[in-house]
């Protein structure tokens, strides 16, 4: 009788959703969240928002993220995500370190374009109020890292954490210049590749590259 009940009321009640269209709807509140943060920054990102933007109910929201806080989240994950992949593509069959460097960055800069505004939101919000973004900071950085030293040790490269970090910091510092101006993207490119050149310069003993 009970298994009679649990039937009559799933077919009164609207049907499930399958897997692909639960993925979709997912990937609008994150397209939504994106919109909004680019909008109102992390101060304005509110599940009512993001609901209004994504053309849905804060109930239907809140069955797939607990808050604005994990929508962002996933957000940045996500963004990580497609970045790692593309510089994986990027350097893919390519045995020469120059190769997979310049690949690397052409990807990086690529990234960039594909985020765009809401890069430039995170950034400005990174200066201004860091505490903001810290932990969101952290998590990128900690993935962006990792991809350094996975290219690195591809070509039996094995760079100390402090350089992995000055590097990580130019990169993005290359960044910013050409989203700030993206007609400047072969200088900002060049100097990229000079950073990386000498970074990945072995090491003495000391500490000092050779």
């Amino acid at each position: 009788m009970k298994d009679d009940c649990r039937y009559v009321r799933a077919v009164r009640g609207r049907p499930r959703k399958s897997d692909a269209e639960r993925a979709e709807v997912r990937q609008r509140i994150l397209e939504s969240t994106a919109g909004v943060y680019v909008e109102h920054g992390h101060a304005g990102l509110t599940v009512e928002r993001i609901a209004r933007a994504a053309g849905m109910s804060k109930p239907t929201f809140y069955k797939y993220f607990p808050s604005s806080a994990a929508a962002m989240s996933e957000l940045v994950a996500e963004c990580n995500r497609r970045l790692r992949e593309r510089i994986e593509a990027a350097v893919s069959g390519r045995s020469e370190l120059v190769e997979k460097i310049d690949a690397g960055i052409d990807a990086y800069l690529d990234w960039s374009d594909e985020i765009g505004d809401a890069l430039l939101v995170f950034r400005a919000e990174e200066a201004g109020s860091p505490a903001v973004v810290a932990g969101l900071r952290t998590e990128s950085n900690a993935v962006y890292s990792g991809m350094i030293e996975a290219l690195a040790a591809d070509s039996n490269l094995h760079p100390a954490p402090e350089v992995i970090a000055m590097l990580l910091a130019a990169m993005q510092a290359g960044a910013r210049q050409y989203q700030a101006d993206p007609s400047r993207r072969a200088a900002v490119k060049q100097g990229m590749l000079r950073f990386a050149a000498i970074a990945a310069l072995p090491s003495d003993p000391s500490g000092d590259a050779v």
